[in-house]
């Protein structure tokens, strides 16, 4: 939007310009107006005008004096000339000045307007070139970065105009051949919470140091961070032994100046432009082999890597314990599934179930949990596991502290019994029931309950589910006999209770 400036001795010509015309279709801002040249004058000393209309028959100062004023002092404003005199001497003024143009009055709108929206078009013009020459002539060695992240992503679009992009980029910002040897590295953030805060500095960190003489290995190179965070990184004319030793470089400097750890996934080498975006994927999926292998790796695809997907039944049959859990994560390291964000997925649907079953709300996003490697996320969950199946005093006796953890694994399960339980354990009822009682103080069937009124607890505070979907999620089948039930033991109906617990 640009600013303009009225200036004419008559009070009814400002106001009815100022009232009548529709300033901002025309890209006009703010609309300033003046008396006379003096006050003009004062007023552009404190506001940027871009436009002058400007009278030429004036009081004080005319408009001739004003202009070559403003000519002398801000050479890139715009003036247009209003008059009702046909002198050829204020048209030759006018020329001298450059004007932009020489309306006569009584002023006709529909030509004043015609007037500004060309004069407004020859600004826009005018800033676009001189963007451009501050590009070319002092901008080259600021803006070459933003213009080398602009190719570094172009150059890995799969169906990539490649005459266009030369025309666009050749020869002053791109001077690869067609055919060469290049290879593309994926620079990604191991913990997406850190990266948020370095964004910006990272692409900048990158170009630093390959551009410093801290750098031993003269690279030519483009890099450009994509939507996703990652940095695509494409070289030319360096082989695999170097590519390492330039990523190893890259990654302790990213570290040092950062505090940021970085995987960096490299392609194998390519002979021509056109395998770039192939190159480019390649190098994204050597990355993501940081789940299995874990953070800071320096990891190579490797030519002839089959793609292997996750087993689509494989955790639809799982039992939730400790055993088979550990049995998923030796079988996922060992087989190490190409498509990992299915991996993360089921495994999150594991850490949310076992969240649930331990009674526990800290569950965290999804989010923050694809931020954990395959390694990180076995540990977050085992140790929940773990902890879950240590319940209990430590003077309990082992069958005992068994028992507690079927039944906290199973409260949610309407079939779950002393039966059951006994079974579980290997032990008889009446032993169980009887050892139970010693060790804990409590029946076996109490300790259900207690587990069961707790869930209920939970969920009446931090859900909207509705009594019957809370009785059934705590392994109970008839809602009134849970209603009963949670009265006796909390002494309020679970209305009143929620209603005393408001979310």
């Amino acid at each position: 939007m640009f600013n303009l400036l009225i200036v004419d001795d008559e009070k009814l010509t400002r106001e009815g310009l100022f009232e009548n015309i529709n300033w901002p279709d025309m890209n006009i801002g703010e609309v300033y107006t003046a008396p006379d040249g003096k006050e003009a004058l004062a007023l552009m000393l404190n506001k940027h005008i871009d436009i002058l209309l400007c009278d030429v028959k004036m009081p004080h100062m005319d408009g001739i004096e004003l202009a070559t004023n403003v000519r002398a002092g801000y050479p890139d404003c715009k003036i247009i000339f209003l008059s009702g005199y046909s002198d050829k001497e204020y048209l030759k003024s006018a020329i001298s000045l450059k004007a932009e143009s020489y309306i006569e009055k009584p002023i006709d709108i529909s030509e004043i307007t015609n007037v500004i929206s060309e004069t407004v078009t020859q600004l826009q013009n005018d800033n676009l070139k001189k963007q451009s020459n501050d590009l070319l002539l002092s901008g080259l060695v600021e803006s070459f970065p933003l213009v080398k992240q602009e190719i570094a992503l172009a150059l890995i679009l799969p169906d990539l105009d490649y005459d266009s992009f030369r025309a666009k980029y050749s020869p002053l910002y791109f001077t690869w051949d067609n055919n060469s040897l290049y290879a593309v590295l994926c620079i990604h953030t191991d913990k997406k919470s850190l990266y948020n805060k370095n964004s910006r500095d990272l692409i900048n960190s990158i170009y630093t140091f390959l551009e410093s003489s801290s750098n031993p290995l003269p690279l030519d190179f483009f890099a450009g961070q994509t939507a996703g965070g990652d940095i695509a990184l494409l070289l030319n004319g360096t082989t695999g032994n170097a590519l390492e030793s330039a990523a190893a470089l890259l990654r302790e400097a990213i570290a040092e100046k950062l505090q940021l750890s970085v995987t960096i996934g490299i392609s194998p080498v390519c002979n021509t432009l056109r395998e770039l975006p192939r190159a480019y994927r390649q190098s994204c999926k050597a990355a993501m082999q940081s789940f299995y292998l874990g953070t800071g790796q320096i990891i190579a695809f490797k030519n002839g890597h089959r793609e292997k997907m996750l087993p689509e039944q494989y955790f639809e049959t799982l039992s939730i314990n400790l055993d088979s859990t550990l049995q998923v994560f030796s079988f996922l390291e060992k087989e190490q599934f190409s498509d990992i964000e299915n991996v993360r997925k089921h495994l999150y649907s594991l850490y949310k179930n076992m969240m649930e079953l331990t009674l526990n709300n800290n569950l965290m996003s999804f989010e923050d949990f694809e931020q954990y490697n395959l390694g990180e996320i076995r540990e977050l969950i085992l140790e929940g596991m773990r902890a879950f199946q240590t319940l209990g005093n430590d003077l309990y006796d082992l069958k005992i502290k068994e028992a507690i953890h079927f039944i906290l694994w199973n409260y949610n399960n309407c079939d779950l019994s002393v039966k059951t339980i006994a079974d579980h354990v290997g032990l008889s009822q009446n032993y169980l029931c009887s050892l139970f009682k010693q060790n804990t103080n409590v029946t076996v069937n109490d300790f259900i309950i207690q587990v069961r009124m707790e869930k209920v607890k939970k969920l009446l505070k931090g859900t909207d589910l509705r009594l019957y979907e809370i009785t059934e999620k705590v392994g109970i089948t008839d809602p009134n006999y849970m209603s009963a039930l949670f009265k006796r033991c909390c002494g309020q109906t679970p209305s009143q209770y929620r209603h005393s617990h408001p979310r």
